[in-house]
């Protein structure tokens, strides 16, 4: 019975250990299951696609500080950065939709917060659905913007109106540094 508890005990701590570990990695952005499935996926993608359209194909990297973090299905379900628009624009380039949607605006929220902002896009296949929107937070403990809960896939819901004068900020996907 000794040992049973024991084994028992070992397991536990081990799971533990693989989930911290793996939720080290996520933060870090090295995500241990990632860089093998990109390695896959580049070694069997066949032929490659010529001159504008090879790179085209491949989207940008997040920018500087960003970590997305996906589930098995390559879902965005977390998405942390210095910034509400490297926030919203790692989400707009990565995940299962990556190069699908382009960042348009951060929008601030009704009520005014100073710790939430509505992150805009557009849907690149389907230019005549409207904008979309996530809502992006400030966690007040290590002074980051994030989306999502780190659990389920990041959900996206039509734009609320913006305050009376306020002002958006565009968002231009190939600018460099953060806002």
């Amino acid at each position: 019975m000794v040992y049973s508890v024991g084994a028992m005990i070992l397991i536990g701590l081990g799971v533990h250990i693989y989930d911290v570990w793996g939720e080290y990695l996520a933060r870090r952005g090295l995500s241990a299951l990632a860089l093998p499935e990109a390695a896959a996926a580049s070694r069997h993608a066949g032929p490659s696609p010529s001159g504008s359209q090879a790179a085209a194909a491949v989207p940008a990297p997040p920018p500087p500080l960003t970590v997305p973090r996906t589930d098995s299905a390559g879902q965005l379900v977390e998405v942390v950065g210095p910034d509400p628009r490297s926030v919203l624009i790692a989400f707009c380039s990565t995940g299962r939709q990556s190069g699908r949607r382009e960042p348009v605006e951060i929008d601030p929220t009704a009520p005014p917060d100073a710790s939430a902002r509505w992150g805009l896009f557009r849907n690149l296949e389907q230019p005549s659905v409207p904008v979309r929107a996530i809502l992006i937070r400030k966690d007040p403990r290590t002074g980051r913007w994030g989306a999502g809960d780190g659990r389920s896939p990041i959900m996206t819901e039509p734009p609320p109106q913006p305050p009376p004068g306020t002002r958006p900020i565009p968002v231009a996907a190939t600018a460099g540094g953060g806002s």
